[in-house]
């Protein structure tokens, strides 16, 4: 059996490796010939446990089917999102997507779509608009934390629940070798 949150930490991880590396590259790019070639090797490492790393951080995209006959399927824009010190390449919010569609693949206007997080984080995040019809077989909103860790959200559509998690964590600061 897997163990799901030790999965999940290393997820965190490579997602938190993959956000900082343009900072590392800068860095790289800056140093003279000398001190680039010392620090090739672990930087081509880092870059091949970057792309080991990066399905990790994909959006997620799931798709079930309801009872009455739709395909539903939640998209994120950001598994992995950033509070703090705003920088740039570290987003704060991640968008999530939900896609209804019929039987022949059609959008599906009007169905009311619902989104939420696990019980323990509903004073800790936020979704702007929570709840919405879709149009042309959509419905978007935004996802904000005020602290950090992994939560599930969910968005309800019809008779199914869409669940992914997002991993929020706190932007190093400018000082910390960032952009």
């Amino acid at each position: 059996m897997i163990d799901t949150s030790a999965v999940r930490s290393m997820a965190k991880e490579l997602c938190m490796w993959s956000a900082i590396s343009e900072a590392i590259v800068v860095d790289v790019e800056i140093l003279d010939e000398r001190k680039r070639m010392v620090r090739s090797i672990p930087t081509a490492c880092l870059c091949c446990l970057l792309l080991w790393g990066s399905t990790a951080c994909a959006p997620t995209h799931t798709a079930l089917l309801s009872e009455h006959g739709y395909r539903v399927s939640l998209h994120i824009s950001d598994t992995l999102i950033w509070m703090g010190f705003p920088r740039p390449n570290f987003p704060e919010a991640a968008v999530l997507v939900v896609r209804v569609r019929d039987a022949q693949g059609q959008p599906v206007d009007g169905m009311p779509v619902r989104f939420s997080v696990e019980p323990s984080w509903t004073q800790n995040a936020s979704f702007t608009p929570a709840e919405m019809l879709t149009r042309h077989g959509e419905a978007q909103t935004s996802f904000q934390a005020n602290t950090t860790g992994v939560v599930q959200v969910m968005a309800r559509v019809d008779n199914v629940t869409c669940e992914a998690a997002i991993t929020i964590s706190t932007t190093p600061s400018p000082g910390d070798g960032g952009s």
